[in-house]
């Protein structure tokens, strides 16, 4: 069983070494996501224990020290995912009380504020992966009435609803994470 924490830790990608320790969540949670800009780094909502939470905490990146409360999601949704492109951050998806949602929200990265609404993924569903390519924000499998292969876009750029971008290769039954690159 995952553990709520308010523990934040940093590794420097370019040394081998364990992580460390870089400051404290404003609050206690876990299954949140997590996004950025370059400057700064989101900390999504998530739960406590088995009560979801709304807030959304920030980070300097580069700079030690506790995060601050950056605004609020609309829902207390958990097992959604996130991605950015480095304006906005994109939170899609998630588990909202008993039921799945198809919701994408967004803030601007670099003034906190609460999320507002983006659009539609193009199915329910929760525990997905969140990855963009800073033109792309792509939303794969998951878990909705059933387990899902289904992988959706949006143009970060604009609002509006996700559309098919294709199928993972095989069905996810498990949170995943993406990673793309420039």
């Amino acid at each position: 069983m995952a553990h709520s924490s308010d523990t934040a830790e940093y590794i420097t990608i370019a040394t081998l070494g364990d992580a460390v320790d870089f400051g404290d969540l404003v609050s206690v949670h876990r299954d949140h996501s997590v996004a950025g800009n370059g400057v700064r780094g989101l900390i999504c909502a998530g739960n406590d224990a088995s009560v979801a939470i709304k807030n959304i905490d920030y980070i300097i990146i580069a700079s030690l020290g506790n995060a601050t409360d950056f605004g609020d999601i609309t829902t207390e949704t958990s097992a959604f995912a996130s991605c950015g492109d480095g304006t906005k951050v994109l939170i899609g998806g998630g588990y909202v009380g008993a039921s799945y949602v198809d919701t994408i929200e967004y803030v601007n990265a670099a003034s906190t504020g609460d999320a507002s609404d983006f659009g539609d993924l193009t199915e329910v569903r929760g525990y997905l992966a969140g990855l963009s390519d800073g033109t792309k924000g792509v939303f794969a499998g998951g878990e909705g009435p059933t387990k899902s292969d289904t992988m959706d876009y949006v143009v970060m750029a604009s609002l509006g609803n996700a559309s098919d971008f294709g199928n993972l290769t095989r069905i996810k039954t498990t949170v995943g994470q993406g990673v793309s690159g420039d």
